[in-house]
C-alpha cells in the first residue's frame, strides 16, 4: 500500500474543512511510549523539518521524512497577532506502506502551545483550521463526522499532531466509493532546525 501526497485546490474542496482553533493551552504534550520524536540526524541536512509519522486503523505504517523551509524556527513558532500557521507536510516515506500527510493548518495561531483544530466556522471571516489529509494507496482520508485533531507547537519550532477518526473521502483521482466505516488515526512529530 503506497501513500501519496494529495495536493491542490480540489482536495481543499473535497474536505470542506472550516473552523477555528481553540486558544493554546500550557499543557505539556507527552509522547506515548515507543513513539520517539524524529531527530535531525534522520533527515537530510538541507531540510528544515524532520518528521516522523505513524498511522493506524484502516491502514498501518510509519516513516521518517524531511520537509523544506527557510523561515528561522523560532520565528516560525513565535507568538503575536493571530495568523495562519501551515504545518510541515510529510512526503511519501516509510518502509513498505509509505505515509504522506498534507494540508494541515492552525487558522488562528497566536503563540506556542496546544491547539484543538475545530471544524466549524465562526462566521466572522476567520481563516479556518484544516485537519490533515492522508492518501494511502487506494484510500484517501480527511476530516469527517467524529474527526478530531490537536497540535502542539513548541517555541523552538518542533511539534506534534494527533488526529483521530479521519474518514475515508472520495478523491478526484479515485474511481471507487469510500468505505463509510474506514477510520484512520495519525501521530506526526517533527523537529525544526535553521538552514541557510
Amino acid at each position: 500500500m503506497n501513500i501519496r501526497i494529495v495536493t491542490g485546490f480540489g482536495l481543499s474542496l473535497l474536505l470542506g474543512a472550516c473552523g477555528e482553533s481553540t486558544p493554546p493551552s500550557n499543557e505539556a504534550a507527552v509522547a506515548p511510549q515507543g513513539q520517539a520524536q524524529a531527530g535531525q540526524s534522520d533527515c537530510d541536512p538541507f531540510l528544515q523539518f524532520c518528521i516522523k509519522s505513524q498511522v493506524s486503523g484502516a491502514a498501518t505504517a510509519s516513516g521518517v521524512s524531511g520537509f523544506g523551509g527557510r523561515t528561522p524556527c523560532a520565528e516560525w513558532a513565535k507568538g503575536g497577532a493571530a495568523r495562519v500557521l501551515e504545518l510541515p507536510n510529510m512526503l511519501p516515506m516509510g518502509e513498505q506502506n509509505k505515509i504522506t500527510v498534507a494540508l494541515t493548518r492552525v487558522g488562528a495561531y497566536s503563540a506556542p502551545g496546544e491547539y484543538t483544530l475545530v471544524s466549524t466556522s465562526s462566521g466572522q471571516g476567520a481563516i479556518p483550521d484544516m485537519l490533515p489529509a492522508v492518501d494511502t494507496g487506494e484510500q484517501s482520508f480527511g476530516e469527517g463526522a467524529g474527526s478530531q485533531a490537536k497540535v502542539r507547537i513548541e517555541a523552538d519550532g518542533s511539534g506534534r499532531l494527533e488526529a483521530n477518526g479521519l474518514v475515508e473521502i472520495k478523491a478526484a483521482h479515485r474511481m471507487r466509493e469510500p468505505d463509510p466505516a474506514a477510520r484512520l488515526n495519525l501521530v506526526m512529530q517533527w523537529t525544526c532546525r535553521d538552514v541557510q
